[in-house]
């Protein structure tokens, strides 16, 4: 597990400690899916995965009724500017810097709009779910 030391750098600095590690090994691209969505579909990922090998776009941005979420998907050809991307845009920069290398998938699953920003949010889609929360591991 990989943790941000410094979290005032925001998300841009997860990610690049992340793009750091997989600069030194065999990865074609990295899906970026933060962990304020984790009612995202498997489903939803795989068609991102399905959209990147047939488009071979180096942007791979799920959308929702026209509208763009996450997880997104990176390829190698972009981790440079990502990891120089200026922290006040962060992996936005990225995005907009070259429109045409951006390829939209349209999926059904409203939750790669959706954050979960507070433990009541957590709470409130864990009861619409009727699955109990996750425990954590208990110390013997």
């Amino acid at each position: 597990m990989l943790i941000n030391q410094a979290p005032q750098t925001g998300q841009i600095g997860s990610l690049r400690i992340g793009l750091d590690i997989l600069l030194n090994r065999p990865v074609d691209a990295a899906v970026v899916w933060p962990v304020d969505q984790p009612h995202v579909r498997i489903a939803t990922v795989q068609q991102v995965l399905e959209a990147y090998r047939e488009s071979g776009a180096p942007i791979v941005i799920p959308t929702y009724e026209g509208k763009r979420g996450h997880p997104v998907l990176f390829a190698r050809a972009v981790f440079d500017e990502l990891l120089a991307a200026p922290a006040e845009l962060g992996a936005k920069a990225v995005v907009r810097a070259n429109r045409s290398r951006v390829f939209e998938v349209p999926v059904a699953d409203p939750a790669i709009l959706e954050d979960l920003d507070t433990p009541e949010a957590y709470e409130n889609l864990i009861r619409a779910s009727g699955s109990p929360p996750h425990e954590p591991p208990r110390q013997a």
